[in-house]
């Protein structure tokens, strides 16, 4: 499989390496965004390899001896940097992020936690009500920043690196303001058997809701609820059940 080498080198299955600047690959992947068509990066080499880029990811590698390669995997080891995943996850703790990109690393992990699944860049864009653009700079600004990673190709796999006792506010942004809110809806998450679901129920017509195995204990929620909103309310009403 072709590999993504961390931040801006590519491997083909042949075992040939395409190096490019880190600007020119961000600057291909916004492109490829922005205009929703396939984007291509050529490189200078003896034997050319060309990089496709997809709605702002580089999905493939073109080999002139093995056609097409997908770019399957990552491998965040770079020789430049000498930097290992394990490295950037025990240092992302003390990288300094703006109250904006707080509140986008607050919202992943909130929705990673509640769905156990990361967030599409399309849930950030509902929340926050802004640009597809700007949702998607915020994505690669906080990977540049080493506050996320994403697999390349795979959709829904952001990952926060900021370790939890660091996660800042959702409403503020700021790490130093973050307060124990929701700590009923931590413990219902904590304890086996009990789930949370968030989303518009057409059945119930509630947009959060509460369930002890596949009993519904409580569902309710209002369509012009954050998602801030939503874990308030759940905590309130969750409260009594875990008394």
């Amino acid at each position: 499989m072709a590999l993504l080498v961390y931040p801006s080198s590519f491997k083909c299955d042949c075992g040939h390496e395409s190096d490019f600047s880190e600007t020119t690959v961000k600057e291909l992947k916004e492109l490829s965004y922005r205009s929703r068509k396939a984007q291509a990066l050529s490189d200078s080499g003896k034997n050319e390899h060309c990089i496709v880029f997809r709605n702002g990811t580089a999905v493939t590698v073109v080999c002139p001896d093995l056609g097409e390669c997908a770019i399957t995997g990552d491998d965040i080891a770079p020789r430049r940097t000498g930097t290992r995943r394990r490295d950037r996850q025990e240092t992302s703790a003390v990288i300094k992020f703006t109250p904006k990109q707080g509140r986008y690393l607050a919202f992943i992990d909130y929705y990673t936690r509640l769905h156990g699944i990361a967030p599409a860049e399309a849930d950030m864009l509902a929340y926050f009500r802004t640009s597809p653009p700007s949702v998607h700079q915020m994505v690669i600004t906080l990977e540049r920043n080493n506050l996320i990673s994403r697999r390349p190709g795979s959709a829904r796999s952001i990952r926060v690196l900021v370790p939890s006792d660091a996660i800042p506010d959702l409403e503020t942004g700021d790490a130093s303001t973050r307060t124990k809110r929701h700590s009923h809806v931590a413990k219902w998450l904590k304890t086996s058997g009990r789930t949370l679901e968030l989303g518009y129920e057409p059945k119930t017509g509630t947009f959060a809701r509460a369930f002890r195995g596949s009993t519904l204990v409580w569902s309710g929620g209002n369509s012009s609820d954050t998602l801030d909103d939503l874990l308030a309310v759940l905590d309130t009403s969750i409260a009594s059940v875990l008394e």
